[in-house]
C-alpha cells in the first residue's frame, strides 16, 4: 500500500515521496480512520478534546502509558522535526570484518610481535599495521588486527599497554619444544589432513584474451577432496595415503573428517606401515583428541555422575548437591586425560607429540602440502573433481624422499630458533612489566591500544 502521491499548497501541486507502508502503520491508519468515523456519527468528539492522550489512545488502540514513553522519546530528540524512532531492543547484525587469514600468516604475526620484544619495543595495533603492510602481508584495518591476536592467543595486560601471549599456549608450546627435541627427528613421523578445493588455480595466468582462452572457476559447481598421509626424513609413508572426495559439503571442512574415519586410517593404514618405536607428532584437532574416558560435566544428569564416582570407588555423600559432585570429578581427574589415539599408539610401542595450537610451522607436512597444492593449482584447467583428484594423487606420489627431508630439516631448524626465542621473549616481557609497573600510571585512566609510546623499553 502506498501513500497519497500529491498535495494542494496554495493553488499549486506539491508532489510528496511515494512509500510503501508496512503491515503494522496500515493497521494503525485504519484505527484512526475508524475512530474518526465514529466521531463523525456522533457529531462530535467522543472524548474531550483537551484529553489528548486520552484521545489518542482511544484513536490508535495503544495504551497511555506506551503513548507517554514515546512522547518523552520525542521530547529527548535534538531535531523537532525528526520522527524517526528505533525500535527498543532490536539487535542490529554488525557486519563481521573480514579475519580469516591462513595457518602461515597467523605464524607471521605472532613473529611480527616476537621481532618488537626482541628490539625492545612495544608491539601496539599501530607498529604491527604498519610492519604488516610493508611486509607485503596484508592490509588490514585496526578492528580486524584486534579479533586475529585474540583468536591467536593474544590479549592485552597492563593497562593494555602489553601484548602477551595466553599462558596456556606458552606452557603447551614450551612443552612441546623440550620434547620434539629431545627425540631424533629421524625417528618422527608426522602426520595430517590438507583439503583441496576442485576450483584451485592460480590467480594470475596467461590468455589468448579471448572467452575460450579465459579460465573461468566454476566456484559454485566446486567439490572439496581431502588428504590424510604422514611423512619422515625417508618420504611419505607407504601405503598410507587417503585421498577422497566430500560428497557432502557443510561449509566446515574440519567436519568432513570425524574421529572414526581419522581411527580407522590411524589403525588399518599407519600403524601397520611406520617402524618400531616412533614419534607420531599431529596437532589438536576434535578427531585426533578424543578422550579415552568421558569425565563428567555440567551437561550430565545429576544420577549419571553419581554413578561415575560410585565406578571409581570415591566416597560423596548422597545428599551432596550437584556442584559438590562436579567439585569431586574435578579433583579426581587426571590433570591431563588420556586421549584414546595415544593409548593406541603406546600399545603398539609408539609415543604422540601434539603441536601447539596456531603453530602449523612446526609440522614440515605443512610445507608438502604446500607443494601438492601448487602443482593442483598450476595444472588445474578442467577443473572437474576427477582431474584434480588424479593430480593430487599424481603430485603426493612424486613428492621424494629428498623433498622430506628438505622440509624436516627446515622444521627443524624452526623449532630451534623458536626454543632460543623462548628465553629472550620471556627476559623482554619480564622487564617490560616490571617497567610499566614503576610508571606508577593510574589505572583508572582509559588508555588505547595504539597510545604513543617510547620507543625503547
Amino acid at each position: 500500500m502506498y501513500q497519497g502521491e500529491c498535495s494542494m499548497t496554495e493553488g499549486s501541486i506539491v508532489k510528496r515521496e511515494r512509500k510503501v507502508l508496512k503491515s503494522q502503520r496500515c493497521e494503525l491508519v485504519l484505527r484512526v480512520l475508524n475512530y474518526f468515523k465514529e466521531e463523525n456519527l456522533n457529531d462530535g468528539p467522543l472524548i474531550l478534546i483537551v484529553k489528548v492522550l486520552e484521545r489518542t489512545s482511544a484513536a490508535t488502540n495503544i495504551s497511555k502509558r506506551t503513548l507517554d514513553r514515546i512522547n518523552k522519546g520525542k521530547n529527548l530528540m535534538k531535531n523537532e522535526n525528526d520522527l524517526r524512532f528505533k525500535t527498543p531492543d532490536k539487535v542490529l547484525s554488525r557486519k563481521q570484518p573480514k579475519s580469516t587469514l591462513d595457518s602461515s600468516q597467523e605464524v607471521a604475526i605472532r613473529r611480527c610481535i616476537y621481532s618488537y620484544y626482541q628490539k625492545k619495543e612495544y608491539p601496539t595495533v599501530k607498529r604491527l599495521l604498519v610492519a604488516l603492510k610493508e611486509a607485503k602481508l596484508f592490509n588490514i584495518s585496526t578492528f580486524t588486527l584486534r579479533i586475529i591476536l585474540k583468536r591467536i592467543g593474544f590479549n592485552w595486560k597492563q593497562n593494555k599497554k602489553l601484548l602477551l601471549e595466553r599462558p596456556d599456549l606458552v606452557s603447551l608450546r614450551g612443552g612441546f619444544i623440550r620434547d620434539i627435541l629431545g627425540v631424533p627427528f629421524e625417528d618422527v613421523i608426522w602426520l595430517d589432513e590438507t583439503w583441496i578445493n576442485s576450483g584451485l588455480s592460480k590467480a594470475h595466468a596467461w590468455t589468448d584474451d579471448t572467452s575460450s582462452g579465459k579460465m573461468i572457476v566454476p566456484i559454485g559447481n566446486s567439490t572439496w577432496i581431502v588428504l590424510v598421509h604422514a611423512g619422515s626424513c625417508e618420504g611419505f609413508v607407504p601405503n598410507a595415503k587417503l585421498l577422497f572426495k566430500v560428497e557432502k559439503y557443510t561449509g566446515n571442512c574440519q567436519e568432513e573428517i570425524d574421529h572414526e574415519i581419522f581411527m580407522k586410517w590411524f589403525t588399518d593404514q599407519l600403524l601397520p606401515n611406520i617402524k618400531p618405536k616412533r614419534t607420531i607428532v599431529m596437532d589438536s584437532a576434535s578427531y585426533h583428541s578424543v578422550l579415552k574416558e568421558k569425565y563428567p560435566t555440567v551437561n550430565w544428569r545429576k544420577e549419571d555422575t553419581i554413578k561415575w564416582i560410585s565406578s571409581k570407588n570415591i566416597p560423596f555423600d548422597e545428599s551432596m548437591y550437584k556442584g559438590e559432585l562436579l567439585e569431586i570429578v574435578k579433583f579426581h581427574k587426571p590433570t591431563f586425560p588420556p586421549y584414546e589415539i595415544d593409548e593406541i599408539a603406546k600399545k603398539h610401542g609408539h609415543n604422540v607429540l601434539r603441536v601447539p595450537p596456531y603453530h602449523s610451522n612446526f609440522n614440515p607436512i605443512e610445507l608438502i602440502w604446500a607443494q601438492i597444492k601448487e602443482y593442483v593449482a598450476e595444472n588445474n584447467t578442467s577443473f572437474k573433481t576427477s582431474d584434480v583428484l588424479q593430480l593430487t594423487e599424481d603430485k603426493t606420489n612424486a613428492i621424494t624422499p629428498e623433498e622430506w627431508a628438505v622440509a624436516v630439516n627446515r622444521t627443524r631448524n624452526i623449532i630451534q630458533e623458536q626454543a632460543e626465542l623462548e628465553g629472550i621473549i620471556e627476559e623482554r616481557v619480564e622487564e617490560t612489566i616490571m617497567s610499566l609497573a614503576s610508571t606508577n600510571c593510574d589505572s583508572d585512566e582509559s588508555t588505547d591500544d595504539d597510545e604513543e609510546m617510547d620507543e625503547s623499553l
